[in-house]
Formats: C-alpha cells, structure tokens, sequence
C-alpha cells in the first residue's frame, strides 16, 4: 500500500501498521503475521547507498499489528526534504516469501528547536 509519510528532523517517528490480506473472493481480513519478520529502510532516492533503518515492536501479530519507529537520535541525522521508504514483510525461513506492506514518500521537517 502506498502511503506518504512525514517526519520531523529530531523527534521520535512512530506509526502503527495494520497489516490485512485479500482472499482469492476479493476479502480482506487481518494478516497474522506469526513467524513473519519486518524490514524497512529510508533513503534519499531508490538508488541511494545511505539509508536509514525503521525499527519494529509488536503490538499483536496475530491480526497484523506492529509498529514502526525511528528514534529521535536517527530523526535528527535525517536531511530534509523528500526521502523514500518502503516496508517489507518476510518469512526468514523462505526467501521467496517477501510482502510488500509499504512505500512511499516521506517528507522530513527540517528541526528548529534543538
């Protein structure tokens, strides 16, 4: 799913993510993501060799849970501007078994207070 996302240079970034499936008959329910990991990055344009890591935490992965962070400490090195991301769901037994669960731009507010 594609989302654009705003970050601000120094604080902490966190946004949940509820990841859901669609049926072969078109419904769509929660992904239980049990035995699935997570991976994303943040970098300047696609071929960028820089990038930035999100971090993960649980929230339920059984309906498809999680949330995503970046601490302010790595907020605070971002460049502003417009970033792109993306986030991945694997199964770290099969790595044919990649998901695509987000992308998109991300916008980071330059800091004023520091």
């Amino acid at each position: 799913m594609q989302k654009n996302i705003t970050i601000f240079q120094g604080a902490q970034f966190h946004l949940i993510l509820n990841l859901k499936q669609q049926d072969s008959a078109g419904t769509i329910s929660p992904f239980d993501a049990t035995g699935f990991q997570l991976r994303g990055k943040l970098k300047r344009c696609y071929s960028a060799v820089t990038a930035w890591d999100f971090t993960f935490s649980t929230i339920d992965l059984t309906i498809g849970a999680v949330a995503v962070k970046l601490p302010a400490t790595i907020t605070a090195t971002l460049p502003d501007g417009e970033l792109v991301y993306d986030i991945e769901v694997y199964d770290p037994n099969d790595t044919a078994v990649v998901y695509k669960a987000l992308y998109g731009n991300a916008t980071v507010i330059r800091e004023v207070t520091t």
